[in-house]
């Protein structure tokens, strides 16, 4: 079931609104969720004073409303020039403010008050002067003296062209201010230039990069019977060769029912699998479901892995045959294993650390998976041995997650805050999988431009 959105040539007015389902009649959760959503996603963001992979705050948030997880747990990466702005994921615009119509001005009494009201601005007008000259007076004598050590360090501009990096095996993408950047051979460049691209992930060969991009429509949309203006949200799977080339719209978000309604729909964190013969991907409906979804490539066609479920960060294991993801439909996340044939149930990971587990990735020898941990407010990147349920901290800065493996399973590619920037970093494993230990070092890869902190790195050969 989907959001029927109108986009009539005619008729168009000018006040924006949300809209129900017309098939449920209920208002559209999503809306409200992604309200919520934007506000917890907004701290991942440079600056925001937020923790960046955090979703506790939008995840309390929206229960407060639903009582489960918002949308996709993430907004669109949107930088401040980009244009159209989308706020958040429900793809909402900041709109200005509409003028007032013009209010009428009380005239001073003609038989005396004007000298009246002349004299008490007069009045007010020196006093303000005086508090302005005294402010500036006693204000430096009082202003905190700022060493070199605490001065504010401006962020630094988003990237553009090359950007010298180090030099790992491999292709790898991940999202900076609303833009798909990917790092190959000693430096990194963007892929996208609109800021409103989200989860990438690159194929098993490391030739074709795949992601989702939110959209927005002015349309028309069914409340309670009537048809009232909207502006709603969807999203698109983009897919691209990773070197740069043209983009291809592979699964489009808006489309077009019989009765000259627009349906949308947001697609999530598509998730090429390693054979590069299907596409895992979430796609949320109007009812408040994120369900796992097969897309094949060769007959265009979509197999529903889950029907009714809150389910997203979709990882493939190496063999293509276990799907893991983050499911939140008992309130609270829990990681799954779900068979990709689409008959065998799902089972839950256990022996987990107490916390909340959320973005798995498996290791390529398919042993192991890597996911982050949320515990007494920081988040922390765990392994957890599957034939044994032996789970090892990998992190223990609170500051650290979203992982992704290296092609060669020696690395880990993840995100890092340090003094409210988040910049995405790799580690070297050493023998902490293999032979125990800890991992051997940490590297810093980008320079403080802002990573988006809801996004996941992918990482291939």
């Amino acid at each position: 079931m989907r959001r029927r959105v109108g986009r009539r040539a005619a008729g168009r007015g000018p006040s924006r609104g949300r809209g129900r389902d017309e098939s449920s009649g209920l208002l559209s959760r999503r809306e409200r969720r992604r309200g919520a959503a934007a506000q917890g996603a907004d701290r991942l963001r440079t600056g925001h004073g937020g923790r960046g992979g955090d979703p506790g705050p939008a995840r309390a948030a929206a229960r407060r409303s639903r009582g489960g997880r918002p949308l996709g747990c993430r907004r669109a990466g949107v930088r401040a020039d980009a244009r159209p702005a989308v706020r958040a994921a429900g793809g909402g615009i900041p709109r200005a403010r509409e003028r007032p119509g013009p209010s009428h001005r009380h005239r001073a009494d003609r038989g005396g008050g004007g000298a009246a009201v002349r004299v008490r601005e007069l009045i007010f007008s020196c006093l303000a002067v005086a508090l302005l000259v005294g402010y500036i007076a006693l204000g430096q004598r009082v202003a905190p003296l700022l060493l070199p050590s605490a001065a504010a360090t401006a962020t630094p501009a988003r990237p553009t062209g090359q950007v010298a990096a180090p030099t790992f095996g491999g292709t790898l993408a991940f999202v900076l201010r609303g833009d798909v950047f990917v790092l190959s051979g000693g430096h990194y460049v963007s892929r996208t230039e609109e800021g409103r691209s989200q989860t990438p992930a690159v194929s098993a060969d490391g030739q074709t990069l795949y992601f989702a991009r939110a959209e927005q429509i002015d349309g028309k949309s069914q409340v309670d019977g009537a048809v009232v203006n909207a502006r709603l949200g969807y999203s698109n799977v983009i897919r691209m060769p990773a070197a740069g080339g043209a983009e291809e719209i592979l699964l489009n978000g808006l489309t077009k029912s019989a009765n000259g309604f627009h349906q949308v729909t947001w697609y999530l964190a598509p998730t090429p699998s390693p054979n590069g013969t299907r596409l895992a991907v979430i796609e949320a409906d109007p009812d408040g479901s994120s369900n796992l979804v097969l897309y094949d490539f060769a007959t265009k066609l979509r197999t529903p892995l889950s029907f009714g479920a809150d389910w997203t960060d979709p990882a493939w294991s190496p063999d293509g045959k276990i799907i893991v993801v983050t499911a939140y439909d008992n309130g609270v996340p829990e990681l799954l294993l779900k068979p990709s044939d689409g008959i065998a149930r799902s089972t839950p990971i256990k022996g987990l650390p107490d916390g909340e587990p959320y973005r798995p990735t498996f290791s390529p020898d398919g042993k192991w998976v890597v996911y982050t941990l949320r515990h007494d407010g920081k988040n922390d990147l765990h392994a957890v041995e599957l034939t044994t349920s032996r789970d090892i901290a990998l992190t223990q800065d609170g500051e650290s997650w979203n992982a992704a493996f290296s092609p060669d399973g020696s690395q880990l590619a993840f995100l890092r805050s340090a003094s409210f920037t988040i910049d995405l970093w790799v580690m070297d494993l050493g023998g902490v999988l293999t032979t125990g230990g800890a991992p051997t070092g940490t590297q810093k890869i980008t320079q403080g431009e802002g990573v988006d902190g809801a996004d996941r790195p992918s990482w291939s050969r």
